[in-house]
């Protein structure tokens, strides 16, 4: 039996908002044999994920290790993070995702519950939103599950008919999601 050495042991991994534009995201290693990078990636709007920066790995350690990077083009609204690790001979592994708060109070207008959701999600407007506004509600896997046009205060979201499990809800303006939030199906 061949034994197969995993490149990076994950310990921990955290993500914060700086300024209305940054936002930190800090990993920490067990241990790294023949580690070579590491790749921050934001949650896109559509699901997949996008690169924001890279930090240089240790190669080889045996005692813990702490890395940090700032991603200075954060938007507004909810945003999730993951590292991508990259060893010597181009294999990859993942950490967690980390989810990052709003940095404006634009989450304060809009209010979605409850969460987690069994047979409807409410979405709750403070004020009227501009035409075009919608609500999409997607799956782990970034695959739109739902979609509705915003058109008053309070909108109700079927979900009883979705398996049980982890979501986003975006609200959309203009085909930019402007609030992001992760939700919770439990039948």
């Amino acid at each position: 039996d061949d034994v197969v050495l995993l490149p990076v042991i994950w310990q921990s991994m955290s993500c914060s908002r700086g300024s209305e534009n940054t936002a930190s995201v800090n990993w920490s290693t067990g241990s790294e044999t023949q580690s070579d990078s590491f790749i921050v990636e934001r949650a896109t709007p559509g699901g997949g994920f996008v690169m924001v920066g890279s930090v240089k790995a240790a190669g080889y350690s045996s005692t813990p290790r702490r890395y940090s990077l700032t991603d200075k083009t954060a938007s507004k609204g909810v945003l999730f993070y993951r590292v991508k690790q990259k060893d010597e001979q181009g294999n990859a592994s993942y950490s967690e995702i980390c989810e990052v708060a709003s940095a404006s109070s634009e989450e304060g207008n809009v209010k979605i519950f409850p969460n987690p959701a069994d047979n409807n999600l409410y979405v709750q407007f403070a004020e009227a939103q501009e035409p075009g506004t919608v609500v999409v509600v997607t799956d782990i896997t970034g695959k739109e599950v739902l979609r509705r046009t915003v058109n008053k205060g309070r909108m109700v979201l079927p979900t009883g008919q979705l398996p049980s499990g982890v979501y986003a809800v975006q609200i959309k303006r203009g085909g930019n999601a402007d609030i992001m939030q992760k939700i919770i199906i439990q039948h």
